[in-house]
């Protein structure tokens, strides 16, 4: 009885970890695959041949290093591993995935479980004898000629130029549910929650009344100049504005935490938070509300936040740098602390690319949301989108549309402009108002433009360049490269509006006065100095903000 206890008790044990193991866990080796790597990996180990954990894969592999990555089946978020697989192949090495990370992570002589690892025939130091390296070599060589059998043995995927029929389609809807949808071949769906619409959601404006502000900390010293000083205090000079009007909660890393808090006021939360970079505009939630819960669902909040993939603006092989996995979990860490409902989704989607209305249209720029680099799998947009090029000189993000354009209002549109035909910019201006000129929105008005210069052109000089670390892991910054700076990246906050300088003293003033016009029931315009500090690094006020909605509490129902 007892022996049958314990076979029972084992095929659980089996059960448990096949349920576990992500979508994307192959070619997963079979029990002898299993064995033989394992013994690889010990001996690898042994001779300081293994790279573990996904930091340091991913650096070694970009850097041209060869091997076998081994990756463990049962990690969660899947996010954490979803590039892995992409960089290996681009880069030529094999790679197979095992049931278990605590399995890796003994076979590897580590008692933290581990994501991956990768096992290399030459030590990161000084060079293996004669004899140790052909004995490795031999079970290298074994396991490599059994991934690569295996490999072969996988159904092929839909090529990528094939059109997807409408029975492997699954539909994420973003906004109110009556059209936003964004579609994706129904295998990459990993959340098993129905679409936020289903439950009554709908992705406000964000002039709609906020709950609070969340800002990360800036301090890569591969992309922010001075080891990120000079960043830090206009980082602090935003949080202070937008304190003015509404809660502010600053996430800095461990290392930042002291740093952060005593450079802010103490009316401003300072939360302990790793990052890879602190553009939470991007790496942050969606956050969605609901004027009143549904009998159908179980979620009783009437507020919840979209948990978006992530890969650092393109990728292993065109991000801004090589490792994201902190991002990947901010925006869950966010609504964790705030107790707020997830909705966990597999597309790559950051903040910056939509600005919404709250009444169903999305401004988008196409080159963005369907790059390859973000989703290579993303076939068309069918909500009711505006699609055009973006700002000049924002190669980032691959065109994040807060720096070209958002919504003033409903119906209302704020256009970055120039008046200069000889600037590369004045043609994308030009182009994007003859969309706006022959478009509707989802209610059917005509789109109204209202043209906002941008300053310069600017350009990164040889002194900023000179006070980034440019052998870190970030892509590098030039000199002379054009700065995407623009005055639409600004942040609405309850009651204020938060504008960049840029040291242009006439088009400064300018923004000021056309969005103090825009904006009438906001009754202050707050100009941030040496904004420009942002800039170099990638991005500006709006990309480094993210506001959360006031949860609403009526029963009232506003149409949506």
């Amino acid at each position: 009885m007892g022996s049958d206890t314990e076979a029972e008790k084992s095929i659980q044990k089996e059960k448990k970890k096949v349920i576990s193991l992500a979508p994307i866990a192959k070619p997963l080796a079979g029990k002898k695959l299993q064995k033989k790597t394992f013994k690889l990996i010990q001996k690898a180990a042994g001779k300081k041949c293994l790279k573990r954990g996904v930091k340091e894969v991913v650096k070694s592999i970009k850097r041209g290093q060869k091997g076998i990555c081994v990756i463990a089946g049962n990690i969660s978020p899947i996010d954490v591993i979803t590039h892995l697989p992409i960089l290996c192949e681009e880069a030529g090495v094999p790679y197979l995935y095992v049931p278990s990370k605590e399995d890796l992570a003994q076979a590897g002589s580590t008692k933290r479980p581990t994501c991956c690892v990768l096992v290399m025939l030459k030590p990161a130091k000084g060079d293996l004898s004669a004899e140790d390296l052909e004995k490795l070599k031999t079970d290298y060589e074994q396991v490599a000629d059994d991934v690569k059998e295996l490999a072969s043995d996988q159904p092929p995927g839909p090529p990528p130029s094939k059109v997807l029929d409408s029975d492997s389609i699954t539909t994420l809807e973003v906004g109110s549910g009556t059209g936003n949808v964004i579609r994706l071949p129904g295998g990459m769906e990993e959340s098993r929650e129905s679409p936020p619409a289903e439950h009554g959601f709908y992705m406000p404006a964000e002039w709609e009344p906020h709950a609070q502000t969340w800002i990360g900390w800036p301090e890569r010293q591969d992309n922010w100049r001075h080891n990120a000083l000079p960043a830090q205090r206009v980082f602090v000079d935003v949080a202070k504005a937008i304190s003015m009007f509404e809660p502010v909660t600053v996430c800095a890393s461990p290392a930042q935490w002291e740093n952060a808090r005593k450079q802010l006021p103490e009316d401003i939360r300072v939360v302990e938070m790793s990052m890879n970079d602190s553009w939470f505009r991007d790496s942050g939630p969606t956050f969605v509300v609901r004027k009143r819960p549904l009998n159908i669902t179980s979620i009783k909040r009437n507020i919840a936040g979209i948990d978006w993939n992530f890969n650092a603006w393109g990728g292993a092989k065109d991000g801004c740098y090589s490792d994201w996995t902190h991002d990947l979990l901010v925006s869950k860490k966010i609504l964790a602390v705030e107790r707020i409902p997830r909705f966990q989704h597999s597309m790559i989607l950051e903040g910056g690319s939509i600005h919404v209305d709250g009444e169903g249209t999305c401004l988008a720029t196409e080159e963005c949301l369907l790059n390859k680099n973000l989703n290579p799998f993303c076939i068309s947009l069918t909500f009711e989108s505006i699609n055009f090029d973006p700002l000049a000189g924002d190669d980032d993000t691959n065109g994040h549309v807060d720096n070209m354009c958002c919504f003033a209002k409903p119906g209302v549109v704020l256009l970055s402009w120039t008046d200069d035909e000889t600037d590369p910019q004045y043609e994308r201006s030009v182009e994007a108002l003859s969309v706006f000129s022959n478009s509707v929105d989802a209610r059917g008005r005509k789109i109204e433009v209202i043209k906002l210069h941008v300053p310069g052109p600017l350009y990164m000089t040889e002194e900023e360049a000179s006070g980034i670390v440019q052998e870190g892991e970030a892509k590098p910054r030039i000199a002379g490269t054009r700065l995407a700076a623009s005055y639409v990246n600004f942040y609405i906050a309850n009651g204020g509006v938060i504008v960049p300088r840029f040291g242009d003293a006439k088009r400064d003033e300018e923004a000021i006065r056309v969005i103090s016009e825009t904006y009438p029931h906001h009754s202050v315009v707050v100009g941030i100095e040496n904004a420009r500090e942002i800039v170099l690094a990638g991005g500006n006020i709006h990309c480094i903000t993210q506001q959360q909605p006031a949860e609403p509490s009526s029963v009232a129902d506003n149409g949506h």
